[in-house]
């Protein structure tokens, strides 16, 4: 059982700012907690985050002491920007400044200083090490690729002041990139046992809590936006149920539908199996090489991949040069019994390119000069960026695309894909996308099977060419269960 500890907040929070009054509800609850570390606050969009945030900043007693520090960040500096817009109309009636230089600060007339920062840059996480922040305000936190990166923000928010709790507030929307991590550390989904509004004690014996809150908790924007609720109420799925209602376990994040279904357990390849490689280069990120068995009438299955990934560093490239990326593909291929089932090889067609030469001019061989030089022939992949996420979207959704459970790098990246919120019909290109960028090739040399285009799921009826033994021209026929119990019968497991 979960111990949990009941957090009684103050009925009128008490705060400096006197022409700002808290709504009733979700905001008042928030302003008026206390002894949580962590707080998450939101879920849904509208629900007044911004200006919930700017108020908690000044929450006595921090605010009356001069020696209190805070540290707000965003995701990047034009969202920056209009924090500090926002936040110099907030603060002018108590003595708040906004100051845009290097670093870029609010300072109070009473002494305390609010340093701002971003994400963007590489050494966003770990440039406030070693400083000391007795509030840290952490903005649109979904948009924190994984937890690692958080926790190095959060060794900051320490305190040394007597009297000044060290306290951590976010704010965050269902979706993007940091769905998955925040969903599990702050319990927000329906099924987990931690209830909103109430403080349990994480891995750190500190106390967290989940505050949700709706665009119907914030009448402000109800009064002066209108429409803003029917422009939410319009959204496609998942979209509506993530941003109107805040539901984290509709949304999980993803661009695509990825579930267990899309995970088969790995067995030998037919003799006369059909392989496709696919190739995404990489040097300072990392390469990636997929290997896929294509089944009967269009089925794809990831049987083997090659990811150029540091251990242990995710998205930074193991720094290969071409001709070892090539000898190593023929090794791998040798060591899987794949050396004369490739049938093609495809690629991006940028690396078709020619390379600069020692001078700077483009006379140098391409990468896939030298690949064939080295014996791996490559050919080019079709690069439309929306055509390919529909294929594989689709695929995905209807089960004609699969991955051997060894597969753990397809698993580990392509389920953390987020959408792009500018377009909604591509994936978030800041994040570690290689191996889907690389999948996405076969996608669009394989036609899809027909009951796929027709957005069926193929679960329990899968198209098979004649089993492993088999030296006869290849036959189809359909067979009822699941893929996994499908694949074991055509290799003779049963």
């Amino acid at each position: 059982m979960i111990a949990e500890s009941q957090i009684t907040p103050s009925a009128a929070p008490d705060q400096p700012i006197r022409t700002w009054k808290a709504h009733p509800g979700p905001q008042t609850f928030m302003l008026g907690a206390r002894n949580a570390f962590e707080t998450l606050y939101g879920g849904a969009r509208g629900g007044g985050k911004t200006e919930s945030g700017e108020v908690w900043l000044v929450r006595p007693p921090h605010f009356g002491n001069p020696l209190y520090r805070a540290l707000v960040v965003r995701r990047n500096y034009e969202d920056l920007c209009d924090w500090m817009d926002r936040a110099g109309r907030m603060y002018q009636d108590i003595g708040g400044h906004v100051l845009s230089g290097a670093p870029a600060r609010v300072e109070f007339a009473n002494g305390a200083v609010f340093r701002l920062g971003h994400l963007k840059d590489k050494e966003a996480y770990s440039k406030y090490q070693g400083h000391e922040y007795q509030r840290m305000l952490i903005e649109e936190a979904q948009q924190i690729k994984e937890e690692r990166f958080y926790e190095q923000l959060l060794g900051s928010c320490r305190s040394t002041v007597p009297g000044l709790k060290a306290e951590v507030m976010l704010t965050a929307n269902p979706g993007g990139m940091g769905h998955r991590w925040l969903k599990a550390r702050f319990g927000t989904g329906k099924d987990d046992p931690r209830k909103p509004f109430v403080a349990y004690p994480g891995k750190d014996g500190r106390l967290r809590m989940y505050v949700p809150s709706k665009v119907t908790d914030n009448p402000s924007i109800l009064q002066n936006d209108p429409q803003y609720i029917a422009w939410l109420e319009g959204l496609p799925e998942p979209l509506r149920s993530a941003w109107r209602y805040g539901d984290w376990d509709i949304y999980s994040g993803q661009a695509f539908e990825w579930s267990s279904a899309n995970i088969v357990d790995s067995c030998p390849l037919p003799e006369h199996a059909r392989v496709i490689m696919t190739f995404d280069w990489g040097f300072g990120k990392p390469f990636s090489v997929g290997w896929w068995w294509v089944l009967g009438e269009g089925i794809l299955i990831r049987v083997g991949e090659w990811y150029g990934c540091e251990p242990g560093r995710a998205n930074l490239g193991l720094r290969l040069a071409d001709h070892e990326i090539a000898a190593g593909i023929l090794k791998r291929e040798a060591e899987m019994g794949l050396t004369d089932k490739v049938h093609v090889r495809l690629a991006d067609p940028t690396v078709f390119n020619r390379k600069p030469d020692s001078t700077g001019g483009g006379l140098a061989d391409s990468t896939a000069t030298i690949f064939q030089r080295c014996g791996v022939s490559l050919r080019p992949g079709d690069a439309n960026r929306k055509q390919k996420f529909r294929q594989f979207a689709a695929r995905i959704k209807s089960h004609s695309l699969l991955v051997f459970r060894t597969c753990r790098q397809f698993i580990r990246t392509v389920p953390e894909l987020s959408l792009d919120e500018t377009s909604f019909d591509d994936v978030d290109t800041d994040s570690e996308d290689h191996v889907y960028d690389e999948s996405c090739h076969a996608c669009m040399d394989v036609p899809m099977p027909g009951e796929a285009l027709r957005g069926v799921s193929l679960d329990g009826k899968v198209v098979l060419s004649a089993g492993s033994q088999s030296h006869a021209p290849v036959t189809y026929y359909r067979r009822e269960g699941t893929l996994a119990d499908v694949l074991r019968r055509a290799n003779g497991y049963e």
